[in-house]
């Protein structure tokens, strides 16, 4: 082996451990501050609470029998007409009632267990790539409603419901 041969080893290992060192130092953030992903955290919080109280009413619903266990549930929403409006409904095993509410807590389960995925995803993002911005989800856009041929079809609220679902879009 000449000296020109270890010359050129010796320079091209040098230069492969500068930049393996400039890569790991690029690879671990300086400081990163927790606290900035608080406001992400709780948001998680709310939203696995949320998951467990439709996982809850699954259950819920799943243990009544006709005749000897019935569940109610209250609904509250803010209607066309600018009032809040409540209704009570009555889960008594094998009626329409039950298999809705059944149907729309496991889809409300669902929506809320990716939200909660997407959320952790975003958080370990932001902690890997250190910057807390990573950890901000934007909500998606709600469904055009495709699926129920009857959402926004009664006639009684003056077309309401296909303004609010067109500005959904642009919101």
């Amino acid at each position: 082996m000449n000296l020109q041969t270890v010359i050129a080893c010796a320079v091209i290992l040098c230069v492969f451990l500068y930049l393996k060192h400039r890569q790991s130092r690029q690879d671990e953030p300086d400081y990163f501050d927790a606290l900035e992903l608080s406001d992400a955290v709780r948001e998680l919080e709310s939203i696995m609470e949320q998951l467990e109280n439709a996982d809850r009413m699954t259950a819920d619903l799943a243990t009544c029998e006709p005749g000897l266990l019935h569940r109610f549930f209250r609904a509250q929403w803010l209607s066309s007409d600018g009032k809040n409006r409540t209704i009570d409904l009555c889960a008594r095993g094998r009626d329409r009632a039950t298999r809705g509410l059944a149907a729309a807590a496991r889809a409300e389960r669902d929506r809320l267990n990716q939200e909660a995925i997407d959320r952790i995803r975003a958080l370990a993002l932001a902690l890997e790539s250190g910057d807390s911005s990573q950890a901000t989800i934007f909500e998606p856009l709600p469904d055009d409603q495709t699926e129920d041929e009857t959402a926004g079809q009664s006639g009684k609220n003056s077309g309401q419901n296909d303004a609010t679902r067109h500005s959904w879009g642009s919101a």
